[in-house]
């Protein structure tokens, strides 16, 4: 009897422990997030605004925003032949930003989604995509990458598992929202170009090996996301690169543009297959001996959507909200839930986020600021700095807090412009080139994310006012 209770007992502390460690991963993951969670902010008209500087913006349990403006190293992945794996991928994070990622991995589970595309009642398309999952922390990121188009996509924090050295759960805000754009698993860009994968359960897995550069499912998103601007520019890219899929999943990417035009791209014996189609779930599409493999809950979703669509020539935000409701996961009675859908306006570069299935309730978030800043270009090119200083004197400290709080509700994290010699404004691009023309900006520069809603230093107020006050005219 004794040795029966102790294989008893050992058996219980083993389950026991296995028990912690699962929950580790879990509480792990939520807690870093909201350690560096802040708090949301809304208009008046409920749109949710993303500032670079808020970091980790919190909205709800289990699910986060962030905003990041800048170089996030997209192209150096790319000069360097992309990566076949997710580890490869990570290393490449890790040595870029020289973030300590020893144990940072990439794991997920099997997970079911629903694509649709369809013309809305203005004369534009929506695209419609719920992600269907065990509950998780998502995280929406916004991203102005400037040197490629802003995009607002959706990340499952759950996917990305660090280790519980303290070094590694306390990483920084930067790292997080870095890792997070390199693991998009749906997204709308500035263009209006929809991307989303979908897993297809299939033992079978994407390993291209033709001598082409390499990506990943998700950097192949971030890829087409950054990068194109419709969908046979999407194709082009695909095309152009071996796919490697992340955690060996079998999957299929829905592609939909501003146009209408909308694919689905799958990977059958490790060749890319183009099918037209606007809706898209869990099974092969392609003809052929994997066609129709797949759960048979993706088949009856797929025909929900089939029938929605064949109803109605075009739709509003609400009709594509309802169908995905329709096909919910609360519908049949699973383990997963849908974590979040996601209704594209991409005529109106707006996206809606409903949160676990709380579909009277979203979060709104419109992709302008790419446009906004391309404007103000245009107008301060060729201005002459005699012009601008003689229009408006700038002389009290108070005007000069006033246009630095103009400049910081415009989001200008890098100026459009600096002054060489008082001769002329340039766009910023061709001031930051070699001698006094590099020193010159950097000299006048100041992240606006330092400063926003913060007193205005005595000593940046002198600066600003008598070296740079010109700018005034470009964004009041």
């Amino acid at each position: 009897m004794r040795e029966v209770a102790k294989i008893f007992l050992i058996i219980l502390i083993m389950l026991t422990v296995v028990i912690v460690l699962l929950l580790e991963v879990r509480i792990i993951t939520s807690y870093r997030l909201r350690f560096h969670a802040g708090k949301s902010s809304k208009d008046k008209d409920g749109i949710l605004s993303l500032k670079a500087g808020d970091g980790i913006v919190y909205l709800e349990k289990g699910l986060f925003a962030a905003r990041f403006d800048g170089d996030y190293g997209l192209d150096d992945f790319l000069k360097r032949k992309g990566a076949a794996s997710d580890q490869e991928m990570l290393r490449f994070l890790a040595d870029y930003y020289r973030m300590d990622c020893e144990t940072l991995e990439i794991r997920g589970a099997g997970f079911g989604c629903s694509t649709i595309s369809v013309p809305s009642m203005d004369g534009g398309y929506l695209f419609g995509r719920n992600f269907d999952w065990l509950p998780c922390d998502a995280m929406i990121v916004e991203a102005h990458p400037g040197n490629g188009y802003s995009s607002i996509s959706t990340v499952n924090m759950d996917f990305i598992h660090i280790g519980t050295k303290f070094r590694s759960l306390r990483m920084s805000q930067k790292a997080l929202i870095t890792t997070a754009l390199y693991v998009p698993l749906d997204g709308m860009n500035e263009k209006g170009l929809c991307v989303s994968v979908n897993m297809i359960h299939d033992s079978d897995t994407i390993k291209q090996s033709t001598g082409k550069p390499n990506l990943t499912t998700t950097t192949a998103i971030r890829l087409m996301l950054d990068k194109a601007a419709n969908v046979e520019e999407a194709l082009a890219l695909l095309k152009s690169y071996d796919l490697h899929a992340s955690m060996n999943y079998m999957i299929h990417f829905a592609i939909a543009d501003a146009n209408g035009n909308s694919v689905a791209v799958e990977y059958v014996h490790n060749k890319m297959v183009v099918i037209q189609t606007p809706i898209l779930t869990n099974f092969y599409l392609t003809k052929g001996d994997k066609h129709g493999i797949g759960t048979e809950q993706s088949k009856i979703r797929y025909k929900i959507l089939g029938k929605a669509l064949d109803s109605n020539t075009s739709m509003t935000v609400n009709q594509v909200r309802d169908i995905l409701d329709s096909v919910g996961k609360h519908n049949f009675r699973c383990r997963e839930t849908t974590e979040w859908s996601i209704v594209f306006d991409q005529k109106a570069l707006t996206a809606y986020y409903y949160h676990r299935e709380h579909y009277k309730e979203n979060y709104q978030l419109i992709l302008m600021g790419s446009r906004k800043k391309e404007r103000i270009k245009k107008q301060i090119e060729g201005m002459d700095v005699r012009t601008a200083i003689q229009s408006k004197e700038c002389n009290e400290d108070g005007e000069a807090d006033a246009i630095w709080s103009k400049m910081c509700d415009l989001d200008f994290s890098i100026p459009f412009v600096c002054s060489t010699g008082g001769a002329s404004l340039l766009p910023a691009d061709k001031c930051f080139g070699s001698g006094n023309r590099a020193s010159n900006c950097r000299r006048y520069h100041y992240d606006y994310r330092s400063y926003c809603r913060k007193p205005c230093p005595l000593s940046m107020r002198f600066r600003f006012c008598n070296k740079v006050c010109h700018i005034w005219r470009l964004v009041v």
